[in-house]
C-alpha cells in the first residue's frame, strides 16, 4: 500500500501544489494589482507603523498556543488531535487573558521603553491579533491534516481580499492613517480563520465530545518537547525575520522602516507564491509518508533544484533594476525602498529554494536542531545590530549584512535536514537488515 502510493505522490504532490498555488497566486495577484494604491493611500511612516505592530504581533503569536498546535497533525488518531485542539484553546485564552491586562496597566510603559511610541494608541490591537493568530494556527493545522487542500488555498485568496479592501477603505477616507494598515492586516487573519473553521464545525465537531481533562493532560506530557523546543525555536524563528525592523526602529527612524517593510514585502510576497506552497504540500505529504525518509529525499532534491531555477530570473531583475521597478510600481517616493530591495533579494532568494522542506523538523520531532539553527539566526542578528550601532552604519550596510548572515543560516539549515532524512534511511535500513536475519533465524 505504502509503494503504491509512492509511485503516484509525483502526481498528487504536483496536484496539491498547484491547488494551494493557485489560491495563492490569486491572492498575489490581489496583493500586486492592489500594492500600488495602498502605497499613495499611507506613507513611509504609516508603513513602519505596521511593520512594528506586525513584528510584535509575529513574534507573540507564536506563544499563542506555545506550539502544541503543531502536534495536531502528526497525531496518532483524531481522538488525541482534537484533545490538542482543546489544549490549544485553553492555553490560547489563558495568554490572551494575561496579554490583555499587561497591555491595560503597562502597555504604555513598555511601548516607551522599547521605542514603539508609534503603536502605543494601538495597543490594544495587540491582544486582538495574537487571539486571531491563535486561533488561525489551530485550524489550519486541523486543515492539514484533513489535507483539505482547497480550503488552504481557500483561505489565502479571502484573506489577501479583506486584507487590502479594508486597507484601502480606510486609506481613502484619510483620517486614520497606520489604523487603516492594521485594521487589514487583522481582517485577513479573522476571516481566514473562520475559512477553516466552518469545515471543521461541518464535518468534525462530532469530535468534541472525546475531549476531556485526562487527555489533555496526557497530550500536555507527550508533546512536551513543542513547547519546550518548537516554541522557543519558532520565537527565535520569527525573531530572525522580524528583529530587523525593531532594531532598524531604534538605528534609524519610522520613514527607514517603511522602506524597508515595503521592500521586504513586496519581495516576499511573489516568493512565496511557489515556496510557502510547496512547503505546505511538503509538510503534508512528509507527515503521512514518514516512514520513507528515502523517497523524502529524493523529492526534497528535486525541489530544490525547480526551486533553483524559479526564482533565479526574480534575482537578477531586483539585483539590477530594483529603484527603477519600485519608482513605477509603487511611485517615486518608494524608490529608497528599491535600493533596499537589491540587497533584501538575496536573503529572500535563499529562502525560497532552502526552507519549504523545514517541516521535516518537525515531522522527525527534530526541535533541538531546529532551536539551535533559529538561535544561531538571532544571535548573528543580535550582533550586526550592536556592530551597526557601534560604528554607526548605514541602514543599507545593516540590511547587507542581515541578508548575507541569514543566507547562511539557510544554506546550514538545509543541510541539517538532509542529515536527518539521510539518518533515517540508514535507520530503516538496519531495522530491515534486523527483521530479514530474525526471518532467516527462525527459518
Amino acid at each position: 500500500m505504502i509503494k503504491f502510493k509512492f509511485l503516484n505522490v509525483k502526481n498528487i504532490f504536483l496536484k496539491n501544489v498547484l491547488m494551494i498555488a493557485g489560491g495563492t497566486a490569486f491572492a498575489q495577484i490581489i496583493n500586486f494589482l492592489l500594492s500600488p494604491i495602498i502605497t499613495r493611500l499611507y506613507t513611509p511612516e504609516d508603513y513602519g507603523a505596521l511593520s512594528v505592530y506586525v513584528s510584535i504581533l509575529g513574534l507573540l503569536g507564536i506563544i499563542s498556543c506555545l506550539r502544541y498546535e503543531s502536534a495536531i497533525i502528526i497525531a496518532d488518531d483524531d481522538e488525541t488531535a482534537v484533545n490538542l485542539v482543546g489544549l490549544c484553546f485553553f492555553i490560547l485564552f489563558s495568554i490572551t487573558i494575561v496579554l490583555f491586562f499587561t497591555i491595560s496597566f503597562s502597555g504604555d510603559f513598555l511601548l516607551t521603553k522599547l521605542k514603539f511610541i508609534e503603536i502605543i494608541k494601538y495597543k490594544y490591537f495587540i491582544p486582538i491579533g495574537v487571539f486571531l493568530i491563535g486561533l488561525h494556527n489551530i485550524y489550519l493545522q486541523w486543515a492539514y491534516r484533513r489535507k483539505n487542500i482547497k480550503i488552504i488555498s481557500k483561505a489565502k485568496f479571502i484573506q489577501a481580499f479583506f486584507n487590502n479592501s479594508i486597507k484601502i477603505l480606510f486609506g481613502i477616507s484619510g483620517k486614520f492613517k497606520a489604523l487603516g494598515l492594521i485594521s487589514g492586516h487583522i481582517a485577513g487573519e479573522s476571516t481566514g480563520t473562520t475559512a477553516f473553521f466552518l469545515p471543521f464545525f461541518r464535518n468534525d465537531r462530532h469530535l468534541i465530545k472525546e475531549i476531556n481533562w485526562l487527555k489533555i493532560k496526557f497530550c500536555c506530557r507527550r508533546y512536551k518537547d513543542f513547547p519546550l523546543y518548537n516554541a522557543v525555536s519558532q520565537l527565535f524563528n520569527q525573531a530572525g525575520l522580524l528583529l530587523p525592523a525593531l532594531f532598524m526602529l531604534s538605528l534609524y527612524d519610522s520613514k527607514t522602516v517603511g522602506y524597508y517593510s515595503l521592500a521586504n514585502a513586496a519581495l516576499s510576497l511573489p516568493m512565496s507564491l511557489v515556496g510557502n506552497s510547496i512547503g505546505d504540500v511538503f509538510y503534508i505529504e512528509a507527515a503521512n509518508s514518514k516512514n520513507n525518509p528515502g523517497q523524502l529525499k529524493n523529492l526534497s532534491i528535486k525541489l530544490f533544484k525547480k526551486l533553483l531555477l524559479i526564482g533565479f530570473i526574480p534575482l537578477l531583475v531586483i539585483l539590477f533594476g530594483g529603484p527603477f521597478v519600485f519608482s513605477i510600481v509603487f511611485g517615486k517616493q518608494w524608490i529608497e525602498a528599491g535600493y533596499f530591495a537589491r540587497i533584501l533579494i538575496i536573503v529572500i532568494f535563499a529562502r525560497l529554494i532552502f526552507m519549504p522542506i523545514g517541516g521535516i523538523f518537525y515531522v522527525y520531532e527534530k526541535q533541538k536542531e531546529a532551536f539551535i539553527l533559529d538561535f544561531l539566526r538571532v544571535i548573528f542578528i543580535v550582533i550586526i545590530y550592536f556592530l551597526s550601532k557601534r560604528l554607526l552604519l548605514k541602514a543599507s550596510l545593516f540590511i547587507l549584512m542581515y541578508s548575507i548572515t541569514l543566507s547562511f543560516v539557510y544554506l546550514l539549515t538545509f543541510f541539517v535536514s538532509q542529515r536527518i532524512m539521510y539518518n533515517k534511511i540508514k535507520e530503516k535500513q538496519i531495522i530491515e537488515s534486523m527483521k530479514s536475519t530474525n526471518s532467516e533465524n527462525d527459518l
